[in-house]
């Protein structure tokens, strides 16, 4: 009987060989035949379009203005006033060309102060940015403090 189970389990190993020569035979690489079926991809030549001399006469030139936005009511630091008012400033004001993210606080006796909240590491580093950059295009700019969202000091 060990002999049968043997001749058994040799027909079954060997007719698992013949089924699976050609399921692995289907998943083999194969090389194509010629070259013949590469084609290069097509190259597109792009050009721009040609602009006519005219063209800023046909379309007038646009002014992007930044908007000012108000200061929170409870906002705690350092802030550079640009500008005090009497009246709101017109949105195409020349300050909001110069300087991006201005805002606005609204005084007790109704004067309106423009101006960047600022937020440097050192009072020095804070100072030289209003005298280097802030001041050429301000200049009455000045340092100021706000405290939960009230004026506290004026330098």
């Amino acid at each position: 009987m060990d002999i049968h189970k043997h001749f058994l389990l040799l027909g079954f190993i060997g007719l698992m060989i013949v089924w699976w020569q050609p399921a692995k035979a289907q998943y083999a690489y194969k090389e194509p035949a010629t070259a013949a079926y590469i084609t290069p991809a097509p190259t597109y030549k792009l050009e721009r379009p040609k602009r006519t001399p005219n063209k800023k006469a046909d379309h007038p030139s646009v002014e992007v203005y930044r908007h000012h936005r108000r200061l929170s009511a409870t906002y705690s630091g350092q802030f550079i006033q640009l500008i005090q008012t009497e009246r709101p400033l017109p949105r195409d004001h020349e300050l909001f060309r110069q300087f991006g993210a201005i805002y606005y606080d609204l005084l007790p006796d109704g004067q309106y102060i423009y101006g960047l909240k600022v937020d440097f590491s050192s009072h020095k580093s804070m100072l030289a940015f209003l005298e280097r950059v802030v001041r050429p295009r301000a200049a009455a700019a000045r340092l100021v403090v706000y405290k939960r969202g009230r004026l506290k000091t004026k330098n």
